[in-house]
């Protein structure tokens, strides 16, 4: 695991996460994944659902606009 990637991917819920530079748990992860399809599909289709409420443009947009209001003082609200 790397940097953020921990906050974006969901250990078993949206992805597999194998510690940094453990090419057996890289490779037990790939294998896993190659075995059960079913699951692989499962993940897929959660950390679809998860990047759409996250991160869409519209989700940033409204974040941004968020912190603009917060930072800079304007008299019409």
């Amino acid at each position: 695991m790397v940097g953020g990637i921990p906050e974006l991917v969901g250990h078993g819920t949206t992805g597999l996460l194998a510690p940094a530079g453990d090419a057996g748990a890289l490779a037990s992860a790939l294998l896993k994944l190659i075995e059960q399809p079913t699951l692989r599909a499962k993940m897929g289709r959660t950390a679809r659902q998860r990047a759409v409420e996250k991160f869409s443009l519209a989700r940033q947009l409204d974040s941004l606009l968020a912190l603009w209001k917060e930072v800079v003082p304007c008299p019409i609200r």
